[in-house]
């Protein structure tokens, strides 16, 4: 009676484990290692992505600086305008910033980890071939609006550099500098969105049109 139960229990996880995400990025992987590895697209694609991701994690770490700094800002300010009753003008003006370059920065890593937020009404109910081609049609749209997005900010910061403008706030700030994480942050999006979209379809034609339901399993 107990040996039943255990069974049908490690049936019901291994089961329900089939569906989680970890299981489909191991999927994905092994999608991708079972094509031609010598050929030289997945060379290319492969030596691409961990110089992207290394760049991605490097703009990570400085995003995380920058956020730790805006909440050391946030903090010295309403310290010295509550306790030490000086009040500075230019905390805030500097956190403002700071959110700029962690947004931006941090950007293509969320984008690499799926952590972006989307609605999934229509994906949530497709598979397979079909789902990979929706994905391929998605990362590709999103490229070209990212491209776009770093060719104008690219195109504004290097003017704001040439004519030596700046923001003349609490901080005198020169607005390329707000300018600048704009262009990198779109550009590596644009690389990670291209990646994806290769990914897709390097597996594309291992994907098979199946689903996985998990079964109602009784306890005996």
């Amino acid at each position: 009676m107990l040996h039943g139960y255990f069974n049908n229990t490690h049936v019901t996880l291994m089961i329900t484990f089939l569906k989680t995400k970890a299981y489909k990025e191991y999927l994905s992987r092994r999608d991708i290692m079972s094509t031609d590895n010598k050929s030289g697209l997945f060379r290319s694609y492969s030596f691409l992505d961990r110089i992207i991701t290394f760049t991605e994690k490097i703009m990570l770490i400085i995003a995380a600086t920058c956020i730790f700094l805006m909440l050391l800002s946030i903090v010295y300010g309403v310290f010295s305008r509550e306790v030490l009753n000086a009040p500075v003008i230019w905390t805030n003006d500097f956190a403002g910033y700071l959110m700029v370059y962690s947004v931006f920065l941090a950007a293509p890593w969320i984008l690499k980890h799926d952590g972006h937020v989307k609605v999934d009404l229509i994906l949530g109910i497709l598979k397979g071939k079909v789902l990979k081609f929706m994905n391929c049609v998605i990362f590709a749209v999103s490229a070209i609006a990212s491209f776009i997005f770093f060719w104008y900010s690219l195109k504004v910061t290097l003017s704001s550099y040439s004519r030596g403008v700046v923001l003349l706030d609490n901080i005198p700030w020169p607005e390329y500098l707000l300018l600048l994480p704009l262009a990198i942050g779109t550009f590596f999006l644009t690389i990670r969105f291209l990646l994806l979209l290769i990914k897709e379809l390097l597996t594309f034609k291992t994907t098979a049109n199946i689903d996985i339901d998990v079964p109602e399993i009784q306890a005996r």
